[in-house]
């Protein structure tokens, strides 16, 4: 017969011993739990690396997407990520000189027509006052000037004639010192818009000879014009 206390003995072993369904091995299943835990464990540490991972990669685009935000602790929503951002697209001042070459460059590119204009509106300034200064300068008194057409051999020549008529002389046939004015006023017109003005100033500061009444015939100091035959039909109407 069989002894008790070996029957008692069996039964806690078997107590000891976990039930594994389909006759595996005890010893084996136990290092089963223990290998499968371990990879659990591991795992679950992977998991949380890659999810750490993840999260730094986010917050670095994050900052990276932002511009200009050093030292904001990637706040794109924060008054100096504001400021930041405002004087990156504030325009840049224009320096002098930038506009000075800018100037230079279109002054390169004008073309001689508007330079031509140009000289015009200089030569406009001139008025009849400057004309009666200029006159009084060279020969000593404030004479009369006129223009005169000389016939000769078939052809019509146009001059402007420094009169030996002088301002407060009694053949001087304009009544005031204004109206003496606005007629040499007149005179400078013309000779703008022909292009004789410089022409004219030349001769007159070149010319030796003086306008003198006191001859017969009179003396008055001519300045060509030689203009082309359709400018002066122009002026002499006709």
């Amino acid at each position: 017969m069989f002894s008790s206390d070996d029957d008692d003995k069996d039964d806690k072993d078997d107590d000891k011993l976990e039930i594994i369904p389909n006759g595996s091995n005890p010893l084996l299943e136990n290092k089963y739990h223990e290998s499968n835990g371990k990879a659990k464990q591991s795992n679950s540490k992977k998991s949380q690396n890659v999810e750490s991972q993840t999260n730094q990669n986010l917050n670095d685009i994050e900052c990276r997407s932002t511009p200009d935000l050093n030292d904001l602790d990637c706040d794109p929503y924060g008054l100096e990520a504001f400021q930041d951002e405002l004087s990156r697209r504030r325009p840049k001042p224009i320096l002098q000189e930038e506009l000075d070459d800018d100037e230079k460059e279109k002054e390169e590119e004008e073309d001689p027509s508007q330079l031509q204009q140009e000289e015009k509106v200089e030569e406009v300034q001139f008025t009849g006052y400057d004309m009666r200064d200029a006159i009084h300068n060279k020969f000593g008194k404030c004479f009369d000037m006129d223009f005169r057409p000389v016939t000769s051999m078939g052809g019509t020549t146009l001059y402007l004639n420094v009169m030996p008529f002088f301002l407060g002389s009694k053949r001087f046939r304009h009544e005031s010192e204004f109206d003496y004015l606005c007629h040499l006023q007149a005179i400078v017109d013309i000779l703008i818009k022909y292009n004789r003005l410089e022409y004219v100033m030349k001769q007159m500061e070149e010319t030796d000879k003086k306008p003198r009444a006191g001859t017969s015939p009179l003396v008055a100091v001519p300045f060509r014009m030689d203009l082309e035959e359709r400018d002066l039909r122009d002026i002499l109407g006709y």
